[in-house]
């Protein structure tokens, strides 16, 4: 029993101490937040090139078609 009571008085002094230096404490703050990056506007986007086609026809009958895409000349093959 002796054990129990002096374990009861050591947690009455620690909950005592940690009352008196929460007291004394700063109240606590949430830490800043950073602001969100502005997104790029489209004229700064970097669009990476696409990849070439194949020299040759992956099916026979296709023929390879250029088109413009988000500033660039690719290059399909199509029916």
């Amino acid at each position: 029993m002796d054990n129990d009571h002096d374990l009861q008085k050591a947690i009455a002094a620690s909950l005592a101490e940690l009352e008196k230096s929460n007291a004394t404490a700063p109240p606590l703050t949430p830490p800043p937040v950073a602001p969100a990056p502005a997104p790029t506007p489209p004229s700064e986007q970097i669009i990476p090139r696409p990849q070439e086609p194949p020299e040759t026809a992956p099916c026979p009958g296709m023929r390879l078609v250029s088109t413009i895409k988000g500033g660039w000349i690719t290059k399909e093959w199509r029916w």
